[in-house]
């Protein structure tokens, strides 16, 4: 049976959007190397789900991406990419590969589950996903947390899908404090399988000490203070803040993304 993953980007205090459905706080650097592997990741999945509120401005963008974007072909895989849109009232929505599922959200998502091809993905938004959690159907979850000096917020969603044994993976933190922050986090928890890392030189070696010994399928901590993990906070450095693109409407209404 194929699996459906959820990833998403959440802030420090724990929101995954503005009052608004605002993006404009995230603060990470999208260059060639990161969408790289963005690319490589979506390539073990065939199908994306979506809730309605999301899918306009998902759509709009993806599928505006200029060829001479260093986004454009992730962007095209996201175009290309069958999308199921979840919703109550609409039939019909425009887009590329798109389709309108009206049927009761368990049944459908578990005959997407049964069918042949790669695992399923969902990025959003806020409230669909948590339909999916509630109702035990995410396999995996992979929460990106921007920049963030803490975890306490990342608790929540941890003890969440705990509860609904559903596996964890940290996704590419970056920084001199989030990067030890996720490792002491990850080893403390049962349910994290595996901390996503990215290949570029942040943070500075120099930020980031451990006696946390790898083993094959697994990491032992020490009984060392904070499970033999610090940080220089010297090293932490005030991150570069990302221009998200704004879906401007003829009614007046803006959308961040």
């Amino acid at each position: 049976m194929r699996k459906l993953k959820l990833q998403v980007q959440m802030s420090v205090d724990g929101f995954v959007a503005g009052p608004e459905g605002q993006l404009d706080w995230m603060t990470f650097a999208m260059d060639e190397k990161l969408l790289a592997f963005i690319n490589q990741l979506t390539d073990t999945s065939d199908t994306i789900l979506l809730g309605r509120k999301m899918t306009e401005g998902f759509i709009t963008y993806w599928e505006h991406v200029a060829p001479n974007s260093p986004e454009y072909d992730f962007a095209q895989k996201m175009v290309g990419m069958p999308k199921v849109v979840f919703s109550r009232t609409a039939k019909q929505i425009a887009g590329k590969n798109v389709r309108v599922e009206n049927g009761p959200l368990v049944d459908a998502v578990n005959r997407l589950k049964g069918q042949a091809g790669k695992d399923i993905v969902v990025y959003g938004g806020a409230s669909f996903v948590s339909s999916l959690i509630e109702n035990r159907l995410i396999d995996y979850s992979r929460v990106t947390l921007p920049n963030v000096g803490g975890v306490t917020e990342y608790m929540k969603i941890a003890a969440l899908c705990e509860t609904h044994h559903v596996q964890l993976a940290l996704h590419n933190s970056i920084g001199a404090l989030c990067t030890p922050a996720s490792t002491q986090f990850n080893t403390a928890l049962p349910n994290v399988s595996v901390q996503e890392q990215s290949q570029r030189a942040t943070p500075p070696l120099g930020a980031f000490t451990s006696t946390i010994q790898a083993e094959p399928g697994r990491l032992t901590a020490t009984d060392a203070p904070g499970l033999g993990i610090t940080a220089d906070l010297s090293q932490a450095l005030p991150p570069d803040t990302a221009v998200i693109p704004r879906l401007h409407r003829p009614d007046g209404s803006v959308t961040n993304w």
